[in-house]
């Protein structure tokens, strides 16, 4: 039996997680918007559409390109509201849709303190799945290394920054389960993808390891990732200004840092314009930079989430038009919060 994806069921949980997002006495640990059964069904619907889909993403322009959101649930929407929603614009994600709460975090939490940021990781995966469903040629969502979850660092990391708690603390019924089915749907997104043929994007960076872009196409999904290899890399490893060899080991226990050099060799032997890759707030805090101070470097990263873990950075994405012309977007921290982050 071919599985055929309820349209009305899906906008049914657009619709409920929408009205959520613009409620305006919403507070965060009060019980998740949707029932279980609906949950279910998307995520289904997800898995479904991402494994409908190449491991590889060739995305055509013209296409906004977004960093690190982490469950920021209230900005995730506010981009939508500033740019323009699907199918009027198309969008690709590089990953990373779960908050990161630091111990402070968590005690103001404990405290009855809202104004931290980021503490609806399960309204933007559930959101990000089902506009991916409903939309699946207008939204492209790339695995991040908060969506690696199977063995050794990435484990810790996926239980440790709180989605484990989350939804034990927020779901009913088996929560464990409900832990289970969202960590396969993100066993089952794509790692990558090319733009217009010229803009290569993934969540973290290059790998040693990568040498043609048929490696990423010959891995089998859903797949786990672990603490080295290809995989690892492309969502964990950053460049480094400093690095003068080629690659050396990272200091975040996963993955490589990458010099400028590897990036131009890469870009010519690959036949790309430049890379682009989040996972790291610039230090511009404007959302955005060329990782080594100049386009002729060939790499920025892109970062989306505004005043995150309580710094004053803007968010950003980029926005690449039909002729590959790129040029930027930015959310600025909101001046009066609310309470709820």
């Amino acid at each position: 039996m071919t599985y055929q994806v309820n349209r009305d069921r899906m906008n049914l949980i657009f619709n409920a997680l929408l009205s959520h997002a613009r409620d305006q006495t919403r507070r965060p640990n009060l019980n998740f918007p949707l029932k279980s059964e609906l949950i279910d069904e998307l995520i289904d619907a997800a898995i479904f559409t991402f494994m409908s889909e190449p491991i590889l993403l060739e995305v055509a322009p013209p296409i906004a390109i977004f960093g690190d959101i982490h469950g920021q649930f209230d900005d995730l929407v506010g981009w939508f509201d500033l740019i323009d929603w699907p199918p009027n614009r198309r969008c690709l994600f590089l990953g990373n849709f779960q908050s990161v709460p630091s111990p402070q975090y968590r005690l103001s939490k404990f405290l009855g303190d809202y104004v931290d940021r980021g503490d609806y990781s399960l309204e933007v995966a559930t959101f990000m799945m089902v506009l991916k469903v409903l939309y699946p040629k207008d939204i492209y969502l790339l695995r991040g290394n908060h969506e690696g979850v199977a063995h050794d660092h990435a484990t810790i990391i996926n239980k440790s920054y709180g989605f484990l708690e989350e939804c034990k603390s927020r779901l009913s019924g088996d929560q464990n389960r409900y832990y289970r089915r969202f960590n396969h749907a993100f066993a089952c997104m794509p790692m990558a993808a090319i733009v217009g043929d010229q803009i290569f994007c993934m969540h973290g960076g290059l790998s040693p390891a990568l040498m043609s872009m048929e490696q990423i196409k010959r891995v089998r999904r859903p797949v786990d990732i672990i603490d080295y290899g290809l995989l690892c890399d492309l969502c964990w490893s950053d460049p480094d200004p400093n690095l003068r060899e080629k690659f050396a080991e990272s200091l975040r226990g996963a993955g490589h840092r990458f010099s400028r050099d590897v990036v131009k060799e890469f870009c010519a032997k690959m036949n790309l314009t430049f890379i682009a890759r989040a996972h790291q707030v610039p230090e511009s805090e404007n959302g955005f930079e060329f990782t080594f101070g100049s386009y002729k470097d060939r790499i920025m990263t892109i970062f989306s989430a505004p005043a995150y873990m309580r710094r004053m950075n803007e968010g950003a994405c980029m926005l690449v038009d039909e002729k590959m012309k790129c040029n930027f977007k930015v959310l600025k921290p909101r001046t009066h919060d609310r309470a709820h982050g």
